[in-house]
């Protein structure tokens, strides 16, 4: 299977019925569920506030580089955010909030009417 052999976890629930003596982490899906809540809510900031819902180009190399435009713009604008507030607000000890970066990869597919369409949105951590 491709993500074993590349060492990714997949999470949710496994298709099919469930077995009898299969254990279920609790805390591991619970952790997974936040982690892609945080990814599906910047794609929503994308879409909304960054233009990523009207993209209209119809070659895969100029969508696929809108789309990284659009999240090294995001990107730029909260470490802008972050540098403004600690100009404003300087302070010893202050407590930073625990980032973590997300590469995404983006494959897109050709619909039959010349456009494109996200086949597969996956995140690597």
């Amino acid at each position: 299977m491709f993500c074993n052999s590349n060492g990714i976890r997949i999470s949710g629930p496994k298709l099919g019925r469930p077995k009898k003596d299969e254990v279920v982490d609790k805390h591991q899906e619970y952790v997974d569920s936040g982690i892609r809540n945080a990814v599906e809510g910047k794609f929503g900031e994308g879409k909304t506030s960054y233009g990523l819902r009207k993209i209209k180009a119809r070659l895969k190399e100029t969508s696929e580089t809108i789309i990284n435009l659009a999240f090294w713009v995001m990107n730029l604008n909260k470490r802008l955010r972050l540098l403004l507030l600690f100009l404003l607000f300087p302070q010893k000890n202050r407590k930073t909030e625990h980032e973590f970066y997300i590469e995404i990869r983006v494959r897109l597919t050709k619909t039959k009417y010349g456009g494109f369409k996200y086949a597969r949105i996956s995140s690597v951590n």
